[in-house]
């Protein structure tokens, strides 16, 4: 591509040169050189168009892959580990800090884990253990399992 944008400045440069030649005479000879400078820039850009296939360019827009290729699995995995602490400390009143989450077979096209261990430690761990692992059960995220840490 970097080559094309050589090219487009090295016609523009030449066409901007034969328009100073040209500035006394007609109008005639600056439509034809100004034709003629947008006719080659545009033919290879006409024939990459013409040329490509719709399949392909319908395949990018599904998206297959994007996760996978750009590192996003990990990012969106973090996310719902967090989207997973702030739902448990709103709804039961603990700091952020004490809660933690770790996700065992999550699988980010369903936005599901196998399992959910969440770890509260600190003074979340003396809340009921049962109804937060009932709460997360109950929003159908995965499995989970409460672990109390003290100390």
């Amino acid at each position: 591509m970097s080559e094309y944008a050589l090219t487009v400045f090295a016609i523009c440069l030449a066409t901007g040169a034969l328009l100073m030649l040209t500035y006394g005479q007609g109008r005639a000879e600056s439509l034809a050189v100004g034709i003629i400078s947008l006719s080659v820039i545009l033919t290879p850009l006409a024939d990459m168009i013409f040329s490509a296939e719709p399949e392909d360019f319908l395949n990018s827009l599904k998206g297959e892959s994007v996760e996978g290729e750009f590192g996003a699995d990990g990012v969106i995995e973090d996310a719902f580990a967090e989207g997973i602490v702030h739902a448990v400390s709103d709804k039961f009143s603990l700091e952020r800090a004490n809660v933690r989450v770790r996700l065992v077979d999550f699988d980010a096209k369903n936005m599901r884990a196998e399992k959910i261990v969440l770890t509260l430690s600190g003074s979340a761990a003396v809340a009921d253990y049962k109804a937060v692992e009932k709460y997360v059960n109950s929003l159908d995220l995965g499995v989970c399992n409460v672990q109390i840490e003290i100390g």
